[in-house]
Formats: C-alpha cells, sequence, structure tokens
C-alpha cells in the first residue's frame, strides 16, 4: 500500500515540476524580454492552432490558468510591444488604457473621434464596436449609389422641413379659406330644412366641420414648424458632421488597404502576423 501511495507522489511530484519549470520559464522570457516566449507559454494551444509551427509547443499545462490572476500584469507588459507594432500597420488606432492591462481604441487623432472597441493583448484581437464596423463597411457599399451613411436620413429630415415651410408660408390662404368655411358652416346650420334633405345636410355639415379641423390642425403644425425646422436643421448637421468622420475613417482605410475587404482580412490575421514579427514560425495556414 505504501508503495502505490510513495508512487503517486513521485507521479504528482513530477507533474508539480513541469508546472514549475512552464513558470521558471515564462519567468525567465519576462527577464529577458522575449514577448514571443510569453505568447507561446501563456497559451500555448492557441499559438499551435494559428501558427502550424513544425514542432509544437508543449501545451500539456496551461499556464494560462497558472497565471490567470496576472492576466492584467501580463497585458499591460505586453502591450508595449503590441502596439508598436500595430502603430506601423495600423496607425489610425490609437489606444487609451483605461483600466490597468485593458485598452480601449480610438479610429483616428480627429476631433470627435470614434470609440472603436478594445484590445485584447493577451490573445492579440481587435474587439470592434460591431455598430461602428457595420456602419464603416456600409458606407463603402453606398459609394456605389452615390451616398453616403447618412445621406437618405439627410434627405428625408429636409423634405420635412420643407413641407413645414410651406405650410408656414400658406397661412394667409388657410386664412382665407377658414374664413369661407365658416361662413358655409353657419349657413348650414341656419338654414331650414325639409325632411327629405335631412341627411344630406347633415353630410354637408359634417363635411365642412372636418375641412376646417383639418386646417386647424395645418395651423398648429405649422405654429411649431419653425421650432421644429430648427431641430431638423441641428439633425442634419449633426449627421453630416457624422459622414465627414466616417469618411475621414475611409480614407484611412483606403491609404493603408486600399478598401475595406483588404482591412478586414488583415486584421482577422493580426496573431500570426505579430508572431512572426516577433521571430515566431512561419504560418502554414
Amino acid at each position: 500500500m505504501n508503495n502505490d501511495r510513495d508512487n503517486r507522489a513521485t507521479e504528482l511530484s513530477v507533474s508539480l515540476n513541469a508546472k514549475i519549470d512552464h513558470l521558471n520559464a515564462l519567468r525567465d522570457a519576462l527577464n529577458h524580454g522575449d514577448d514571443l516566449a510569453i505568447y507561446k507559454l501563456i497559451n500555448a494551444k492557441h499559438f499551435n492552432e494559428i501558427m502550424q509551427p513544425a514542432e509544437p509547443v508543449d501545451d500539456k499545462y496551461d499556464v494560462s490558468l497558472l497565471v490567470k490572476d496576472l492576466q492584467s500584469e501580463l497585458s499591460h507588459y505586453l502591450s508595449e510591444g503590441l502596439i508598436n507594432y500595430l502603430g506601423q500597420n495600423y496607425p489610425f488606432f490609437y489606444y487609451n488604457e483605461y483600466q490597468f492591462g485593458h485598452f480601449r481604441i480610438f479610429f483616428g487623432n480627429w476631433w470627435d473621434h470614434k470609440l472603436f472597441g478594445e484590445l485584447d493583448v493577451l490573445n492579440v484581437k481587435f474587439e470592434f464596436n460591431e455598430v461602428e464596423l457595420d456602419k464603416l463597411g456600409r458606407s463603402f457599399e453606398l459609394e456605389a449609389e452615390n451616398k453616403t451613411f447618412y445621406s437618405d436620413e439627410i434627405m428625408s429630415i429636409t423634405d420635412k422641413s420643407q413641407e413645414i415651410q410651406s405650410l408656414i408660408d400658406e397661412k394667409d390662404e388657410r386664412d382665407a379659406m377658414k374664413a369661407d368655411l365658416k361662413v358655409a358652416i353657419r349657413e348650414n346650420e341656419s338654414g331650414i330644412t325639409m325632411p327629405w334633405d335631412a341627411a344630406r345636410v347633415k353630410a354637408e355639415h359634417t363635411q365642412l366641420t372636418n375641412q376646417y379641423k383639418h386646417l386647424v390642425a395645418e395651423d398648429e403644425a405649422a405654429s411649431e414648424g419653425a421650432k421644429q425646422i430648427k431641430q431638423n436643421e441641428a439633425r442634419i448637421l449633426e449627421l453630416n458632421k457624422e459622414d465627414t468622420i466616417i469618411s475621414y475613417e475611409k480614407q484611412s482605410i483606403r491609404d493603408c488597404f486600399q478598401n475595406f475587404n483588404n482591412f478586414m482580412d488583415t486584421q482577422s490575421g493580426l496573431y500570426a502576423d505579430y508572431m512572426q514579427s516577433l521571430g515566431g514560425d512561419n504560418h502554414e495556414g
């Protein structure tokens, strides 16, 4: 029985020593500033899957679990090299460490630049804001129709403002029509109606009254019109500004990647590209 216990103890010691060796290797990589070795050690399985090296890294022991409580510290440490690399290949992205080891991505350095997502340093991955990413991609597609992302909305708001302005301009005409309708309504109400004409007179009264109410409703809409037009103008200004920012983003993509599809294809291989830049094995996939 004691022999079995001793054998199990020996096996456990071997396993623990292997874990210790992996942690020592990670410590040595940190001491030598070997970012490639660090990436291999903290997620060997991911490295092997993406890079497909001729000699896969030993992933029997998942060091990422052993250093889970140090992820923020590792991210902060590795961020310097990664962000320097990204600055050369994605010069339009800027990063803010809003929390230790956690980085937000901003698109551009112009006024009102957008928060575009976050940078996952440990997995060398962009986590884009899907809404903003889709908006950017759609804006490229709309160029074929000679449109911007917000051009249809701007046109719709402009049309509404023109309708309101027409209501405002037609006030005198409505006033004259209301005066005529008042006279017609009074005549309808004051006339002597024969029994066989009652239904017709009542229908005429309803029609005249409805016409008058419609003109009053247009008056009310016109009275609020100036305020609404100002609100519409402010909204159009906001949308034009947003379209301008998107145009800056599109030009940045073109300058570096020619088109949106190339940009998406390139960033999807970011991990492999960065590992190779650190001296990793050639990616065969």
